[in-house]
Formats: C-alpha cells, structure tokens, sequence
C-alpha cells in the first residue's frame, strides 16, 4: 500500500516537473516580467497553474481514494 502511494505521488510530482520545464521553455511561469510589464500569455499562465491543481491535487485524491476502496 505505501508503495503504491508513493509511486502515485512520484509520478504527479514528475509530471509536474514536466509540466512546469514546458512552462518555461514558453515563457508562461511568470505574470510579470523583468521590465515590469505583465505577460502577454496570460491564459498559458492561468492555464498551467489548472494543470497544477489537477495534476497535484486531484488525481492523487482521486487515486488514492479508489485504491482504498479496492482495498477494502
């Protein structure tokens, strides 16, 4: 069991890494930049910060509660 969850947790922790280096290689992690102007992709910003939530959040919650209930 705490094997599965820790394999639950590496892969949405990787896949955020993964996530966030696309992020980056766009230049959407940021709101302001260093000129002081905001960004000019402001929907790849909120969007990325989405797939955060989702990827952090949500499918641990929702794979791990399946896997409890398989368990029981």
């Amino acid at each position: 069991m705490q094997t599965t969850n820790n394999t639950i947790y590496l892969f949405s922790y990787v896949l955020f890494f993964v996530l966030s280096w696309i992020g980056k290689t766009y230049n959407s992690n940021r709101l302001i930049n260093d000129n002081g102007a905001f960004t000019s992709r402001p929907g790849n910003l909120i969007g990325f910060h989405i797939i955060g939530i989702i990827v952090l959040g949500l499918v641990p919650v929702i794979l791990l509660t399946q896997l409890a209930e398989n368990n029981m």
